[in-house]
């Protein structure tokens, strides 16, 4: 039976199998950031930018959904809309980037700054 690259582990020195992480719009827009450090050392750092790196929606997606940021009537918070939902993303992450992403997460339930809104992707980083 042959092996994919996906299911692989470090089989060659140095090489990792990477991780799927499935993100939605609103994962990456808002709740990606939530999780990842705002300061922290070089280390980390790289690795968040990695990752945000990965995640950034692009002009085209943006164009194509019809994607805008407009303010709520109510609150005057701003909301995510968008004339096509854009489909998630598939996004393949490192042992590090893993870890660092958990640790976020383990940060943000300390604190009890869980969230309705991203807590369907904490519990997915945590199954990692």
């Amino acid at each position: 039976m042959r092996q994919t690259h996906d299911t692989r582990r470090e089989n060659r020195k140095g090489e990792q199998a990477m991780k799927k992480l499935n993100l939605t719009v609103v994962d990456r827009i808002a709740n990606i950031k939530d999780i990842l450090p705002q300061k922290s050392n070089m280390i980390k750092m790289v690795l968040s930018k990695s990752i945000l790196d990965k995640t950034e929606l692009t002009s085209d997606e943006i164009a194509r959904h019809g994607i805008m940021m407009e303010p709520s009537p109510v609150d005057g918070k701003f909301q995510l809309k968008y004339q096509t939902e854009p489909p998630a993303i598939e996004v393949e992450l490192n042992d590090a980037e893993v870890d660092l992403l958990k640790e976020g997460v383990k940060a943000l339930d300390t604190t009890n700054a869980i969230s309705l809104q991203n807590i369907k992707l904490c519990q997915e980083i945590m199954a990692l």
